[in-house]
């Protein structure tokens, strides 16, 4: 699904209505260390910078120290044609009234707009995919809520979901109820994995 180009005006209005699709976001097509290149290029998001900048030796030093620079500059390519899951969680218009998106509508937006590999320096500029900007923001303010060495050391993506989900609600003051079919989707499970077997899991990170 091809996404409509916002303005700044009609994406300030977007923004502040309907920033709750971030509760529905999904790394479910990223690889493990796309994932982890993802979150290192997050901490690097700036505001009033178009590109975001970093030396592709600190990404190594994060992530897997024993990558070659052409390795991680490939992988970095290749995250910048994957594309996000996303589900509407409502209908969407923009400030003019104009209905982009109906709720439950599927969005896979890609995730960066431009890379450009700074081969001599060995670093990496990219821009986060501007008709989602606010979406990437959300995501930087969650993922400062974990610990990145910790979090880039979870080998499950499923977990890593988790573990996300479980720092979002630590300061919630009451408690929060989520339907198992919600867990599922949030933990990238499949709608067939049985009940029995998500509580398994789930008691095997408690315990």
């Amino acid at each position: 699904m091809a996404l409509v180009p916002l303005n700044n005006d009609d994406l300030k209005e977007y923004a502040v209505l309907h920033n709750d699709i971030v509760d529905k976001y999904s790394f479910k097509d990223l690889t493990e260390r796309e994932e982890n290149i993802l979150i290192v290029l997050l901490s690097k998001l700036q505001k009033q910078e178009a590109f975001s900048k970093i030396s592709l030796k600190e990404i190594k030093n994060m992530i897997d120290k024993s990558m070659t620079y052409k390795t991680l500059s490939e992988e970095i390519l290749k995250l910048g044609n994957k594309r996000l899951f996303l589900i509407a969680e409502k209908e969407i218009k923009d400030n003019k009234g104009n209905v982009i998106s109906k709720k439950n509508d599927l969005w896979r937006p890609v995730i960066f707009s431009t890379v450009i590999i700074h081969d001599d320096e060995k670093n990496v500029s990219v821009r986060f995919n501007p008709d989602i900007e606010y979406l990437f923001w959300q995501m930087k303010e969650e993922f400062e809520k974990v610990n990145p060495h910790h979090y880039l050391k979870i080998k499950s993506q499923n977990w890593k979901a988790f573990y996300r989900l479980c720092k979002r609600w630590e300061n919630y003051p009451s408690r929060v109820e989520i339907t198992v079919e919600n867990l599922k989707r949030i933990l990238m499970y499949g709608e067939e994995m049985e009940y029995k077997t998500l509580k398994r899991r789930l008691n095997a990170v408690k315990n």
